[in-house]
């Protein structure tokens, strides 16, 4: 049995921004809304599937209007919960209050920080105006004693200033940490595509340096601050192997993938892929998901409206997609003749779907599967 340790509550899909790889399509013009009652109502069945983390997630979760309300209410509850904003909207009144919410710090901010202005205006269409005002904020999350954590998503415009841009909000505004995650492709990044996918080989140096900066502490203690997340294994061993570093994936990032069961055991699950095993997604509309990059997909598992989460959680169907898979993917080259293949089963069956309209296709980002590709279409040639 699979138990979610991760859930994302989508608590509105309205957003003052409109940025080109949002997953959730989020933007002004939407309207859905969770309400107190139906949130707390969420919290409390959260807890009867072992769910550990919560991520209070938009849209912008300021434009909710009960947002203090909610905030209160689960800073009192048993997990992990993090505010995910983009900082604009807030003031130094509405800090404080949300310090107040939050008396005993348990809530944490996260910020979306890609770039300095150029690339924030570039990849989330921000003015200048609204950059300086998330500046500030951050100052003033920072005073109001919030633990504030960044994330930084790598694709095509961002990926070149990656690591300067962690270093600068590291620096000069004393951000506590930041992860670099690999943009994913589905949601609005789908109609821009062409626009942000093609970084892989710049992903493979940033990949390398940041393992350079965690194993030998080339920022000092700063380097502590900053991490790498991946949504699929070949984001990582790839790199790495190709550069004669397969060491690198045990001692610097902790994945053993030399021994199956130590693996599994390790991540609480079969495979790399956290969807439907170890997280699931809520919507502003109380559907329910495997994955937040899921959100509004086909894959949607059931409506919080009929069922309980326990109850979609147990007896979905899509759920049992993901968890029965059966090496089905993995039957199919190039994954039946990848070394990775019990460890990776295929990559993201969301990313699989969007792009390819096929479930049980291999991930067509894996550079491995794009190789395999290349060279069927040159052999018709």
């Amino acid at each position: 049995m699979f138990y979610p340790n991760q859930c994302y509550i989508e608590i509105t899909d309205r957003c003052n921004l409109k940025c080109k790889h949002c997953f959730a399509n989020a933007q002004q013009k939407n309207k859905n809304f969770l309400s107190y009652s139906e949130i707390v109502n969420i919290y409390k069945q959260l807890e009867n599937v072992g769910v550990i983390y919560v991520n209070i997630s938009g849209g912008e979760p300021l434009l909710h209007p009960e947002i203090f309300d909610i905030i209160a209410y689960a800073s009192k509850q048993p997990y992990n919960t993090c505010l995910l904003t983009n900082g604009i909207l807030w003031n130094e009144e509405k800090i404080a209050k949300l310090k107040e919410s939050d008396p005993d710090d348990n809530i944490y901010i996260q910020l979306s920080l890609d770039g300095q202005y150029e690339i924030m205006n570039e990849h989330r269409n921000m003015t200048k105006t609204e950059y300086e005002k998330m500046i500030e904020n951050i100052k003033l999350f920072k005073k109001y004693g919030f633990y504030v954590t960044g994330l930084h998503t790598a694709d095509s415009i961002t990926i070149k200033e990656s690591l300067n841009t962690c270093k600068y909000y590291i620096e000069n505004y004393n951000i506590d940490s930041i992860q670099i995650v690999p943009a994913f492709m589905s949601g609005r990044a789908t109609e821009n595509h062409d626009l942000l996918d093609n970084y892989w080989n710049e992903w493979i140096q940033l990949v390398l340096q940041v393992t350079d900066i965690k194993k030998y502490s080339y920022w000092g203690q700063l380097s502590e601050r900053l991490s790498l997340g991946f949504f699929t294994l070949y984001e990582i061993v790839v790199p790495l192997d190709k550069n004669n570093r397969h060491s690198d994936i045990w001692d610097v990032w902790g994945l053993d993938v030399d021994n199956v069961d130590n693996y599994r055991k390790q991540l609480h699950r079969n495979y790399y892929c956290e969807a439907g095993c170890s997280e699931l997604a809520i919507s502003s509309t109380k559907e329910m998901y495997p994955c937040v990059a899921a959100l509004r997909t086909s894959m949607r598992c059931g409506t919080l409206k009929e069922k309980s989460i326990n109850e979609i959680w147990t007896d979905s169907e899509m759920l049992d997609k993901f968890r029965n898979l059966n090496d089905t993917v993995i039957k199919k080259e190039p994954c039946s003749s990848c070394n990775y293949k019990i460890y990776c089963n295929g990559g993201c069956r969301v990313a699989s779907l969007e792009l390819t309209g096929d479930f049980y296709n291999p991930d067509p980002r894996c550079p491995i599967v794009k190789e395999y590709k290349n060279n069927k279409e040159m052999e018709i040639l």
